[in-house]
């Protein structure tokens, strides 16, 4: 048996905001993801896959998500594909479904 705890990363694709499968704090992610541009993650093109060499099944940049935080004057041109927007979007209902009305008119 090891000496350490074993440390086991789930498979799914992370927050964009967090990056963490399961936000601790939704209302934070939820607030991030609304609140600043989104952009196409550079290293895997939106598409939050790995590359071929590397040992990950998702990318490490993004987390899997495809998704980076930008600054207005940095977003790129392109904007987010079809499925990259769908994944946004998914991330921002599932957030919402999460975080109580109260905290809602916090966050808007």
């Amino acid at each position: 048996m090891p000496e350490s705890a074993l440390t086991v990363r789930s498979s799914g694709r992370g927050c964009p905001a967090c990056g963490e499968t399961r936000c601790a704090v939704p209302a934070d992610c939820l607030y991030w993801l609304t609140s600043r541009p989104w952009g196409p993650c550079a290293d895997c093109e939106g598409t939050g896959w790995a590359g071929e060499l590397s040992p990950c099944i998702f990318c490490e940049t993004c987390v899997g998500s495809g998704l980076e935080e930008y600054t207005p004057a940095s977003l790129p041109a392109q904007g987010l594909s079809d499925r990259t927007q769908a994944r946004f979007t998914a991330h921002i209902e599932r957030l919402r479904a999460l975080v109580p009305d109260a905290a809602m008119a916090v966050v808007a």
